[in-house]
């Protein structure tokens, strides 16, 4: 397997998913203010602060950063998929199957 040829897959995969990255961002960073916001009213406490100090009897804040972190890692599948025949259209079309 050639290592450049699958990174280069995969960012064209991701060139072609960009508009989802972009969505889902705009997702989460939309959701983050409002959490914050929200988060500061029923708490009284900013949400980083309670994150960096470990100070929290719940996992509020853990569990909207793992949700947040899912969906911005989400668009990788579709792009792992579209990676896998972009590798191969490559390694075809250089002909680099013997190595």
């Amino acid at each position: 397997m050639n290592i450049y040829v699958a990174v280069f897959s995969f960012l064209v995969g991701c060139l072609a998913c960009l508009p989802l990255f972009k969505y889902l961002l705009s997702a989460v960073s939309g959701n983050a203010g409002e959490f914050t916001e929200g988060y500061k009213r029923v708490k009284g406490r900013h949400p980083v602060e309670d994150a960096v100090s470990n100070y929290r009897n719940d996992s509020v804040v853990d569990s909207f950063t793992t949700a947040s972190f899912v969906v911005l890692i989400l668009p990788c599948i579709p792009a792992s998929f579209l990676a896998i025949p972009i590798y191969f259209l490559i390694i075809w079309g250089l002909g680099l199957f013997a190595l």
